[in-house]
């Protein structure tokens, strides 16, 4: 289990937009990520998150738990 939660990023180097959410996120319903964004979500288990890319790339996401 996490102690406090997970940081998303995706590289700049990533050509699309991916979008991170729970189970069946989607580009409507999910916080969008751009190159080079990151996000730090509060959560328990990293396997409640969820990620979809807006078409096939070379994206590369980092995933860092604490």
């Amino acid at each position: 289990p996490l102690d406090s939660g997970v940081r998303i990023k995706l590289p700049s180097s990533a050509t699309n937009p991916v979008y991170v959410g729970n189970s069946g996120v989607s580009e409507t319903t999910g916080y969008i990520l751009l190159p080079g964004d990151d996000v730090f979500i509060e959560i328990d288990n990293m396997t409640k998150i969820s990620v979809v890319a807006t078409s096939l790339g070379n994206e590369i996401l980092y995933a860092i738990g604490s």
